[in-house]
Formats: C-alpha cells, structure tokens, sequence
C-alpha cells in the first residue's frame, strides 16, 4: 500500500478505530471498480480513493518529496540505443507477489504494456490509459528474462516515458489474458473489458487491500491481505537527498540519491496495520460532518477540502483535528476578451484598478480567497 496524493484546501479526522476497521467518509459512489474502466472514460476521484494502492507500477514517487524511486523495479533504468529506438532495461523485483499468490514477473508487464497499446491504437482506448502508453512514444514492451523487460520508445519525455509509461498501472496477465481475448472476439472490445466484475471474479492486485464487497449508495470495503509481501516495507528520505528503500522481510534494498547518511528527513513503514477499510458514501454533507463528529468515521475525503462552515462546525471539538494544506492550483477571475468591451485593453486595465482585492477576499469570501 504506497500513497494517495490530495490537493486539499482543509480536512479534518479523528483517530477512531474500531476493531481493525477504518472507516472513511466519501460524498459520491464510485463510478467503477474494474481498472479498464476507472483509467479508461470514468476516472474519478471518488474512484482513486478507493483504488488507492491496488495497481503497481514500474516507479513511483517518494513520499513528501516526490523523488522518482523504484516500485515493482528492482533499480533504475538503463538507457540504451537499438537502431532507431530509444531502450530502457528495467530489473524487477524478485519478492513481488500478486493477492491470488502468483508471482509478479515480466510477464505480466509485457502484457499490460503490449496489450494497452494495441488497445489504443486499434480500439480507441482512450482516457489515461492512453497518455500511460501513448503509441506516439512507446514502440513494445519485450521481455528478457522472468525479471527483466525492455521497453523500446520511438522519442523520448519526462511526461511520457518516466511519468508515462513507467508509471502505468500493472496487471496481472493470468487474469485478465482470458478477458483481453473474449473483448477482441466480441463486438466491442472495450465495453466488454469494460465491464467486468472484478469483485464477483476475485481479480487479484498487488496493493495491501483487495475489494471485498460494494454495497451501491452505501460503501465499499477494501480487506487487507494477510499475507502482504510489502509487510514491514520502510521508506527513508535524508535530508541530503538519499532515499534508502528496504523490506527486511524480502530481502529486498535500494539506495539512491547519495550516500544515506546524517540526519533523517522521514521514516515510513508500509502496513497493512488494519483488517479492513470501509468508504461509507455520504452523500449529503452535513450527515458525513455529523458521522465525524459523532466518532462514525475516521476521515473525510473530499478534494475540495471543507467548507467555511463546516470548518467552523468541527473547530473544538473533541478528538478532531483540522489540518490546513496549500492547494496545488488556483482560480481566478478573468476577461471574455471575444465581447465588448472587454476587448478593449484599456477597459481592462481600469477595471483592474477599480477592483478593491482585499475586500473581495477578506470581507466577501471571508478570507478564503489570497489577493494577488
């Protein structure tokens, strides 16, 4: 189980457990749970929350700083040159092991990367499967031996190559070969693999949480493997850059970024430390702000953060704690320059000067909103 990255404004939670259960508050129902589907046409955020986690992928990032790191790769890439293409050998790791107990190897990133970009080219997959492995980069995906692939790339960019294809979601070719064979006999491919029912055919993942049960307009429940391979993982960033990565249990290390040493900057230990997570769906506010309150859940996702109010309802109260976070984006007010007279520069520019910033944001929005 790595990491789920939010742009919240505020949030807030209590540190309630019950029983090894953690119970989550979402406000709208997942639209799927079937990975075609969610990195297909319906991604959304409600989605994320709870695939958090379940689908690897070759790299990742660090935890607090991003660094680019190793996930289901061993080390980091070697670069080469084959003719025209662009090549990068990847090492993976040895200890990987998916929820059914098969073993994690090339094979099954072969097989995603292969059968994504067929997919793209020749079906119109779309959404960001198609920016993960988009044809106009990636050649083939071939492996060399149960523990080394090569990926071979027509150019090369940091958006589609590290942050593109070796940040794809992987998986398991023993599943969903079968699928992937049935959809290409069928009339429409991508509806098929679309909906296949990954809960009611047990597909397996390679996250510390696999899909239990989804009961439509109330939650859904994510059970944590027992036999987790990552059990026990420790993430280590130093200050002077270093980024140690180490399973005691597996054997398995990884030191990059410098020489690991001085004073640590974070220390993160991989669980599961829960027996199940519920996201009860909630979809009036108010009630989620009342279940908080009343010890009912744990946590509020929202990527909007809380509203002034709400942020006012849950102030003092017992076993609550806000947190305030700087959003990773902005809005803003601006011109329809293709109308009169807002095409005229010198409109704008004297509506500029009229416009008092700081009562709009300080006495308006109640100083919700930052003048620039």
């Amino acid at each position: 189980m790595r990491k789920l990255i939010f742009s919240f404004v505020l949030f807030a939670f209590t540190l309630t457990i019950f029983a090894g259960v953690l119970n989550y508050a979402i406000y709208e129902e997942p639209k799927t749970l079937n990975p075609w589907n969610h990195y297909g046409p319906n991604a959304t955020v409600w989605n994320s929350y709870v695939f958090a986690g379940k689908y690897g992928s070759l790299y990742t990032y660090s935890d607090v700083r991003f660094d680019f790191i190793p996930s289901l790769a061993k080390d980091m890439p070697k670069k080469s040159k084959e003719g025209d293409y662009y090549v990068y050998t990847i090492p993976l790791r040895e200890d990987v092991v998916w929820s059914d107990g098969t073993k994690f190897t090339a094979d099954d990133v072969v097989f995603t990367v292969n059968t994504v970009l067929d997919l793209v080219k020749n079906q119109g997959l779309g959404g960001n499967w198609a920016s993960f492995v988009d044809p106009q980069f990636v050649v083939k995906a071939e492996k060399v031996d149960d523990y080394t692939v090569k990926l071979y790339f027509h150019k090369l960019g940091l958006a589609k190559v590290e942050f593109g294809v070796l940040m794809c979601p992987i998986l398991q070719k023993k599943f969903w070969e079968k699928y992937v064979e049935e959809a290409l006999k069928s009339g429409n491919p991508l509806n098929y693999l679309y909906n296949v029912d990954v809960i009611a055919n047990n597909e397996p993942v390679l996250g510390a949480f696999v899909h239990k049960k989804w009961e439509k307009g109330a939650f859904v429940e994510n059970e944590a493997r027992k036999d987790y391979y990552d059990r026990g993982f420790v993430e280590t960033l130093y200050k002077n850059g270093a980024v140690v990565l180490e399973n005691p249990n597996t054997g398995f290390k990884w030191v990059g970024y410098g020489k690991p040493e001085g004073e640590k900057e974070l220390v993160v230990e991989t669980g599961p430390f829960v027996d199940s997570i519920i996201y009860r769906i909630y979809l009036n506010r108010a009630a989620a702000i009342a279940s908080l309150i009343n010890g009912d859940v744990a946590y509020i996702f929202n990527p909007l953060g809380l509203q002034k109010g709400e942020q006012d309802q849950l102030k003092g109260k017992p076993g609550i704690k806000l947190i305030s976070s700087p959003s990773n984006g902005f809005r803003y007010i601006a011109f329809n320059m293709r109308r009169f007279p807002m095409n005229i520069k010198e409109f704008r520019q004297a509506v500029a000067v009229l416009i008092d910033r700081d009562f709009l944001c300080n006495r308006i929005l109640a100083g919700q909103a930052i003048p620039l």
